[in-house]
């Protein structure tokens, strides 16, 4: 089962700019030859860039737990979805949140959100968090890691003004690259399903 750790528990360093951080009560081991290859292109820290939208995507009231088609589902290796709506920003405003993970080993989760209170530049400015800018399906994103943790990382997508896709994976004994690439390739497939439903 995913746990989302709140601020107080993992991320005091992060003087509460993260709400999420993930962690396992499941036992269990990744596979290392599921680290799939996906069109990312890695570009210097932080989350500026040139890079225009091919699409505005407003997410505003799109439910997370349809974001992952059930083809995409599959493709991850999903099988139960959980609706788990978080303050993932810390600036009180709730974001659809939804967890797609596994019920056996190897564990592993996916976590969606659909943020609406702030693009993806409120990164720029959130303390220990290690931003890269990178670019996912053609729009600007950013992966997220915490500073001296290898247990995490997000990836972050400039979807519409003011508005982020939000994706994290999660799986024990794996690398941080790994958990990035997991979580770019989610970024990627829910961006293919977010363009059909605007």
């Amino acid at each position: 089962m995913r746990d989302f750790l709140r601020p107080g528990i993992l991320c005091v360093a992060l003087v509460g700019t993260l709400a999420v951080a993930c962690t396992s009560k499941e036992p269990g081991n990744g596979t290392a030859g599921s680290t799939p290859t996906v069109g990312v292109t890695t570009s210097a820290a932080g989350t500026k860039s040139a890079t225009p939208r091919p699409k505005a995507i407003k997410l505003d009231g799109i439910d997370p737990c349809t974001v992952f088609t059930p083809a995409q589902t599959s493709q991850l290796k999903t099988v139960r979805t959980t609706r788990d709506d978080s303050d993932l920003l810390k600036n009180g405003s709730q974001a659809p949140l939804c967890n797609y993970g596994t019920t056996g080993a190897p564990w592993h989760s996916y976590g969606v959100g659909l943020v609406t209170s702030a693009g993806i530049d409120y990164w720029d400015e959130s303390g220990n968090i290690d931003v890269k800018a990178v670019e996912v399906s053609g729009y600007r994103a950013a992966t997220l890691g915490l500073s001296g943790v290898d247990a995490f990382c997000a990836v972050v997508v400039d979807v519409a003004d003011g508005q982020q896709l939000y994706v994290d994976y999660h799986v024990d004994d794996q690398s941080q690259d790994v958990m990035c690439q997991n979580a770019a390739k989610g970024a990627e497939l829910a961006l293919a399903t977010l363009r059909t439903l605007k």
